[in-house]
């Protein structure tokens, strides 16, 4: 598994959103923290669209990804894995069929906006997310694996 300390680059480009499959959902999804500490037993794709992330709190988290494979019989393994560290302040974007497991935090600090937004429990995260509104229904496609990946 490689490990980026940053997916940010020195060019900016506008998304390539993938969205004309459905209809768009953008929405809140809350997290829960592992118990402080990075680990996923389980990777995901969505083949019918990209999928864009963000964290609403300004805190780091961090992203597993893997190439697009377009079936679950050929799934990532530890090798074909990377994981990034967002910046607090950043929005990605996954392209179609992109294996992810994610968004992943570490329960701590939540950056400057911890003091202006209420965080109703310590092990929540709030999270900003562009999909289809049946991403998670009729476009889920996962792999479990027998052991957990810690980061």
């Amino acid at each position: 598994m490689l490990i980026h300390s940053s997916c940010a680059t020195d060019t900016v480009k506008d998304a390539q959103l993938e969205l004309a499959d459905g209809v768009p959902r953008l929405y809140i999804m809350r997290l829960q923290s592992k118990g402080g500490r990075l680990t996923f037993q389980e990777m995901n794709y969505h083949a019918k669209s990209s999928q864009s992330l963000g964290s609403i709190s300004g805190a780091v988290w961090y992203i597993a990804v893997a190439r697009a494979t377009f079936s679950e019989a050929v799934f990532p393994t530890s090798n074909d894995i990377s994981v990034f560290r967002v910046p607090g302040n950043a929005l990605i974007n996954l392209k179609k069929g992109t294996w992810h497991a994610g968004p992943l935090f570490k329960v701590g600090k939540c950056g400057f906006f911890s003091a202006v937004l209420t965080i109703l429990q310590e092990n929540t995260r709030d999270f900003i997310n562009l999909e289809l509104s049946d991403t998670n229904i009729n476009d889920r496609h996962s792999h479990l694996y027998s052991v957990v990946e810690t980061i």
